[in-house]
């Protein structure tokens, strides 16, 4: 609410002078809604939580596990105000403020301040940081997404189960931040955030477990390269993120947790030459399985592993195709030496009826193989989705 509240009081401020408002400020409403079916028939039994020996269980009578139907029907949108005080051609202060409504549930979630002059663009608030801003990665025509999927509004994610489910930094999520992007030099960007501490985390994110479980601080550098070659764009992307965590009063099986750094290492190449386009990331990250148990955290987990995606796109017309998937290999919170191995494939054919209008299809294989010898530690299934997005 004080989000809000700050956002109201900055448009008054902005609009109070009759001349700003007519000829420097502008207030604009934009984002979508999606409405689909979806179909996943997952496994009958499966672990869900940590607190019973026994899996969460379908009986023959019942068609949902934990609030997830075989066949299902989501509404995901976001609403966006942002605002723009222009100085001159080359200074421009806007604000942006995004809510967002998944299922039954309505939240605000981006909120910041973006300042672009000469020297490059600042931003500060609660934002996506450099390595997902800047990130090059398949391509994907759909609505469940490769990257940090929607599917598990679909499926249920086992408990415990260890995986990176993006090739780039997610486990600040939407935390306050300060970044900053450069112009583009000869198709070359540079980009940094700072994460000074974990301000606006809630229990959603990966980086908060408890009050005495947080995030000292944590910083992302990427990098950006475009280069057009007549009929064929090249886009190149590589990022590298850094957090410090604490565990104060964390212990495990009587140890005390011992604090150690994260690193995250990734990259990313992208190649379109006429409708088709061919593109691939990878993201490595380096920590200890300790705190990968910690920050296991509502399928935003961190694990040591490797994260990877490929795919192929195709527009033709109104058409827009694409066949994409992502792997995450990363070591078993349970199983010493052995690795939780998450597999997402999907086929989506999008048809843009008219400007903001489109109806689209998808289709795929998701799996949690768990390294655990218990199956209802594993999930997997076919999934399906049709519906409409309406953009404005």
């Amino acid at each position: 609410m004080k989000k809000i509240l700050t956002a109201v009081a900055t448009v008054a401020a902005l609009s109070a002078n009759p001349a700003v408002a007519e000829e420097s400020f502008e207030l604009q409403t934009k984002g979508f809604l999606t409405w689909y079916a979806g179909f996943a028939k997952q496994n009958n039994t499966v672990y869900t939580t940590g607190g019973s020996n026994t899996p969460t269980a379908l009986t023959d009578g019942a068609v949902r596990l934990l609030g997830y139907d075989k066949a299902s029907l989501i509404t995901d949108g976001e609403v966006d105000f942002v605002g723009t005080y222009k100085f001159n051609e080359d200074n421009k202060l806007s604000f942006f403020m995004s809510i967002d409504i998944v299922r039954d549930e309505v939240n605000v979630d981006l909120s910041y301040f973006k300042w672009d002059g000469k020297a490059g663009r600042f931003i500060v608030g609660n934002s996506k940081n450099v390595s997902n801003m800047m990130a090059v990665t398949a391509p994907d025509a759909g609505t469940l997404g490769i990257q940090d999927t929607y599917a598990t509004n679909l499926i249920a994610l086992p408990y415990g189960f260890a995986v990176n489910p993006a090739t780039y930094s997610i486990i600040d999520n939407d935390t306050a931040k300060v970044s900053y992007i450069s112009p583009e030099m000869g198709g070359l960007q540079l980009g940094a955030t700072v994460m000074p501490s974990d301000a606006g985390l809630s229990s959603g994110d990966a980086f908060y477990v408890s009050e005495k479980t947080r995030l000292k601080y944590g910083a992302n550098v990427a990098v950006l390269y475009t280069k057009d070659f007549g009929k064929t764009v090249l886009s190149v992307s590589a990022n590298y993120a850094y957090a410090k965590p604490t565990f104060k009063g964390m212990s495990y099986s009587g140890t005390d947790v011992e604090e150690k750094n994260v690193h995250q290492y990734g990259g990313g190449i992208s190649i379109q030459r006429g409708n088709l386009t061919v593109g691939g990331s990878v993201n490595v990250v380096n920590t200890s399985d300790e705190i990968g148990r910690h920050f296991n955290i509502g399928g935003r987990s961190l694990a040591k592993g490797v994260s990877w995606d490929f795919g192929v796109g195709y527009n033709f017309g109104p058409l827009e195709t694409s066949m994409s998937m992502i792997q995450s290999r990363a070591n078993s919170f349970f199983e010493k030496g052995k690795k939780d191995v998450y597999t997402l494939g999907l086929l989506a054919v999008r048809y843009h009826i008219t400007k903001g209008l489109s109806v689209y299809g998808e289709g795929g294989y998701i799996n949690f193989n768990s390294a655990r010898q218990d199956d209802d530690y594993s999930n997997d299934s076919p999934l399906f989705t049709m519906g409409v997005t309406v953009r404005f």
